[in-house]
């Protein structure tokens, strides 16, 4: 093991060099390297917008390039939340787009330049409770994968797994190829209104002005995004990896499909092309770093899901995601000229990219789809008590889970 992540130790070349050389001016200034920032640089360049991007890492750096590689259908919030938030119509419109997104990101994966990324389908969906209704139980799920603790499950064979850091690097060597400016090793520092526009004052005293702004920063921005700080937390998840798994493993894990079960903090997991298991788990505001506790907090977690096996966990890492308090994205104007493209922690990988191309359609004039997401409320994030307000509900919605599942 070399790198911080698994991804990282297999990943492809990057295709980007680091740093802003000098003062520049543009129309549009992303501040975030990830999947929305990236995407939304893409469709801004198709549309000949003259757009640049600035991340603080490099592409790919935060969940982006280090989730669990799991592509499917809808949001993090389930969709009795969003119809609270916006209504059956909205609620309807913003199932089409998420649709749309697992659309999107399917048609890259299939491309020969994305052959790196790995795409494979199919996640099963597990239940812990029996109450899913899932139409695949007893003997028929035991052959895919045999724990004592899942009930039933779903096969949804048009989602998908992948290696979000290729992708990653995959989408920014096409955005370079493009013409686009992706600067790397560029910390914002601050934002300031400029006449006509703003100027972002990055890293070594550098300037950009630019037009409008839009904040695609997820789990790592900080008080620098201003008016976006004060909407968004981070929040942890773990992933670990496994050495080459033995024997045990495969007769517990007999599928190829990746799995994710129906708990709001459960677990996510599937085989790596190197016969090694990912393993995904826990949501919490307090966490830790250090990859040895995680490893040996992911081998706990690993066993109370299958306690008859052991697996050598040889990574392990965290990452933070950006979270609204009701789970939605916040996508839109959040001042004149200063827009925002985050908090899509959880369930990223499909309206990430789909939110951006609609923000770019708003931004080009293209269409008028933002206003679903203009519905949407921005609730304040509750200052220094939101970590812990958001802990206690995770430590409530693990309980009813517990409770759900010891009565079947």
């Amino acid at each position: 093991m070399t790198g911080e992540t698994w991804y990282h130790d297999t990943a492809i070349a990057a295709p980007l060099a680091d740093g802003l050389s000098a003062d520049l001016s543009c129309d549009v200034a992303i501040v975030g390297g990830g999947l929305a920032g990236l995407t939304l640089l893409h469709e801004l360049i198709r549309a000949g917008v003259d757009a640049v991007l600035i991340e603080k890492q490099v592409v790919g750096a935060g969940a982006s390039g280090r989730n669990g590689g799991f592509c499917s259908d809808g949001w993090a919030a389930g969709a009795a939340q969003i119809t609270r938030l916006v209504g059956p119509e909205g609620a309807e419109a913003l199932a089409t787009l998420a649709a749309q997104g697992v659309a999107w990101m399917r048609a890259k994966c299939s491309l020969p330049e994305y052959a790196s990324a790995g795409a494979k389908p199919g996640i099963l969906t597990v239940s812990l409770s029996g109450r899913s209704g899932g139409e695949i139980s007893g003997d028929g799920l035991r052959a895919m994968v045999d724990s004592p603790r899942y009930k039933s499950g779903t096969l949804d064979m048009q989602a998908f797994h992948f290696h979000p850091l290729n992708f990653m690097r995959c989408l920014a060597g096409e955005v370079r190829d493009m013409g686009g400016r992706i600067f790397q090793n560029t910390t914002l520092g601050a934002i300031a209104r400029d006449g006509t526009g703003f100027q972002l004052t990055v890293t070594d005293g550098k300037t950009i002005h630019a037009n409008r702004v839009v904040l695609a920063t997820g789990g790592y921005g900080g008080s620098e995004t201003g008016p976006l700080a004060r909407h968004i937390l981070s929040i942890q998840t773990y992933i670990g990896v496994t050495t080459p798994v033995a024997a045990d493993i495969r007769r517990a894990i007999k599928t190829d499909f990746a799995v994710g079960d129906t708990r709001r903090a459960g677990n996510y997991y599937r085989m790596l092309p190197d016969d090694r298991l990912l393993w995904g788990h826990g949501i919490t505001t307090f966490g830790t770093h250090d990859a040895a506790r995680i490893k040996t907090n992911t081998m706990r977690d690993f066993q109370r899901i299958y306690p008859s096996a052991a697996p050598d966990f040889e990574y392990g890492w965290a990452g933070n995601m950006a979270y609204a308090v009701h789970q939605m994205p916040l996508v839109g104007q959040l001042q004149p000229g200063l827009f925002a493209l985050s908090g899509f922690g959880g369930h990223g990988m499909n309206t990430a990219p789909i939110s951006a191309i609609v923000l770019a359609e708003a931004l080009c004039g293209q269409s008028d789809r933002i206003k679903l997401f203009d519905a949407i409320p921005k609730p304040w994030n509750m200052g220094k008590a939101g970590p812990f307000a958001v802990e206690a509900q995770y430590c409530l919605l693990k309980m009813r889970d517990y409770l759900t599942e010891r009565r079947g």
